[in-house]
């Protein structure tokens, strides 16, 4: 802007200074005619004219441009204070919902203490309304009749019955937490379990399955408990049933589909006993429970050569299902699990408490204690 300014105003300098050589040439030269005197005098004017013109519209551009950038800036300015209005606002606002919040916070915390000691109140007026009726009660009917005092003894006999069996129960919520070993290495075992002791038949195989399938179909997601007191072995098929029932699949794992059984050793689990808590997701023992393994048993009339051939094939076929289960947990195969039997035992029967059980892989966790959430009144006998 400036500069176009300057270059009129240099424009205007120059052509004054033409004219005034011009006129200097005229004097010099007035031998010229008078003609071309008039010509020049008309341009010059012209050109006076013209360099006015311009610098009046230069002039009127820069005033134009000037008001232009006024109105830019003032335009700015509008923004400005529209913007910080805005976040003065917002501020304000944040300030009076947090104000709001905090009063109704306090206004329920007013209304729950003022609900507390008002039922406070009630229980104590529910309290004084019997005191005063028995008070009275007892005025009117002091030493008027044998009968009372029988009464008032039934009552307080009832009351102390009562009592008895109250300090019989334990007012307290089932838990059922999907990690049931403490810190404390004790097990929490909650109403979800179910007993296998004695000797395994089909009868309590199936009881087992149904009980298991009852409790997955009421929640999938919490753990079973299959729990061994004295389990003294028993029938192998009854046994793997079982073992099929509590293993899960990666699908049923992954899905949900199936809850994790977890086996529990409180005294003995013996032959298909220990073989059951091999197959389980998690077993627990405790530390003085004693596992035994060997291979399967068969009682053997009498037949020939080929019916025992046959017989046999079918029991190394059986042993091998069977062994397998432990087998592989203790990442061998069944063949050296055989042979190991034996080196600790003539018999065959591999013995182990606890602790020397979960070294060999048998069991995965050696307990201190069981912690039954479920049981809320005293055993009877």
């Amino acid at each position: 802007m400036i500069l176009s300014f300057l270059f009129i105003f240099f424009c205007f300098s120059a052509n004054a200074a033409i004219t005034e050589k011009n006129e200097k040439h005229k004097i010099i030269g007035s031998d010229k005619s008078n003609s071309n005197d008039n010509i020049s005098k008309e341009l010059d004017k012209k050109r006076k004219i013209l360099q006015l013109k311009l610098l009046e519209e230069s002039l009127k551009k820069l005033e134009f441009e000037k008001e232009i950038s006024l109105k830019k800036q003032e335009i700015q300015k509008r923004k400005i204070d529209k913007e910080l209005k805005q976040l003065l606002l917002e501020d304000e606002l944040t300030k009076e919902e947090l104000k709001d919040k905090k009063e109704l916070d306090k206004l329920r915390r007013n209304i729950e203490k003022l609900k507390l000691q008002t039922e406070l109140l009630e229980i104590k007026l529910q309290k004084t309304r019997q005191e005063i009726v028995i008070a009275n009660f007892e005025k009117e009917q002091k030493f008027k009749s044998v009968a009372w005092w029988v009464e008032k003894a039934k009552l307080d006999l009832q009351a102390i019955g009562f009592r008895r069996i109250l300090n019989n129960y334990i007012a307290a919520e089932n838990h059922y937490p999907d990690n049931p070993l403490g810190k404390d290495n004790i097990l929490s075992v909650s109403d979800r379990k179910v007993l296998l002791n004695g000797i395994i038949t089909n009868k309590k195989a199936d009881f087992v399955i149904k009980t298991i399938s009852f409790f997955n179909r009421k929640n999938s997601n919490k753990p079973i408990f299959l729990i061994m007191d004295t389990n003294l072995g028993g029938n192998v098929y009854a046994g793997l049933k079982i073992c099929d029932a509590i293993t899960r699949t990666k699908k049923e794992i992954k899905e949900k589909i199936k809850a994790p059984v977890y086996v529990v050793i409180t005294s003995m689990a013996l032959s298909m006993g220990a073989v059951i808590a091999a197959a389980a997701e998690h077993s627990y023992a405790m530390q003085n429970s004693q596992l035994l393994h060997h291979q399967p048993s068969v009682a053997t009339p009498f037949m020939n050569t080929s019916e025992y051939k046959y017989r046999l094939k079918g029991m190394e076929a059986l042993t091998h299902r069977t062994l397998k289960i432990v087998a592989s947990k203790m990442g061998i195969s069944t063949k050296k699990f055989i042979s190991l039997m034996y080196k600790n035992s003539p018999s065959g029967n591999w013995e182990a408490f606890a602790d020397e059980a979960k070294k060999l892989k048998w069991i995965d966790y050696v307990i201190k204690g069981i912690r039954y959430t479920h049981i809320c009144s005293l055993p009877l006998k």
